[in-house]
């Protein structure tokens, strides 16, 4: 893969999340997890990948297929909990989309999602100075988070199908979680 300095890529971030861990309750005499929500780490990540995704379709760049990987636990019970509450999220950050997107970056700002948004683009991507103003970027959220995908990758989980390289259809933009699976050479491309 290259260490950093050579992908000369500066829309690729990595969010080591430890505290993603935190978020899962145990019942020690049924011995069950559950996921109860993500964590802020998490969110941001997420929220960075689908800029990423505005980003590449702005620049007319987002013909290649993109990946984002987490790699959560090995319990697949677990792993769909995340999925679950991962499509939960982006379904959010899509309903603000659609709500307030098309307002004024002032009144979209009223909206937590927006503001969100706006400020992980700030962190990430001003930071790297990337020369889009985030109201550019914002005009194709809403295709991003309609053409993304969240997938569990586990032993009868979800299939991730990138078609034949002959295919017209458009790229997949993916969310895979997994755990053991995603370790035991598993692809992801645009990863």
């Amino acid at each position: 893969f290259g260490d950093e300095d050579q992908r000369n890529d500066s829309l690729v971030n990595i969010f080591d999340d430890d505290e993603q861990n935190k978020d899962l309750i145990l019942d020690p005499k049924n011995k069950i997890f559950e996921v109860t929500q993500l964590s802020e780490e998490l969110k941001k990540a997420i929220r960075n990948y689908v800029l990423v995704i505005a980003t590449r379709i702005h620049r007319k760049d987002g013909d290649e297929h993109n990946s984002m990987l987490i790699n959560f636990h090995y319990r697949t019970a677990l792993i769909k909990n995340m999925k679950i509450a991962v499509q939960l999220y982006v379904s959010d950050l899509r309903k603000a989309i659609k709500g307030f997107g098309s307002l004024d970056l002032e009144q979209g700002l009223q909206n937590s999602h927006i503001k969100d948004l706006h400020e992980t683009f700030k962190e990430e991507f001003a930071a790297k100075e990337v020369i889009e103003p985030y109201e550019d970027i914002q005009a194709y959220l809403f295709k991003a988070l309609t053409m993304l995908e969240v997938l569990a990758v586990h032993t009868g989980g979800d299939f991730i199908d990138y078609g034949d390289d002959d295919d017209d259809e458009p790229p997949k933009y993916i969310i895979a979680i997994g755990g053991f699976s995603l370790g035991r050479g598993y692809t992801l491309e645009g990863l």
